[in-house]
């Protein structure tokens, strides 16, 4: 996942993070780390995307 994201490409940012959030949030778990790391990391995964 760095090095598609060092490179500009899209990575797995949903399918390994964002399960975790998902997951967390269906037990009620706070998840403040994860959330930040989503939160930095998504535009960029948004922009590698739409290219």
């Amino acid at each position: 996942m760095q090095r598609d994201i060092i490179e500009g490409k899209p990575s797995e940012l949903d399918a390994q993070v964002g399960a975790v959030i998902r997951m967390a949030r269906a037990a009620n778990i706070a998840t403040p780390t994860f959330d930040a790391l989503y939160g930095a990391l998504l535009p960029q995964e948004q922009r590698a995307r739409a290219t």
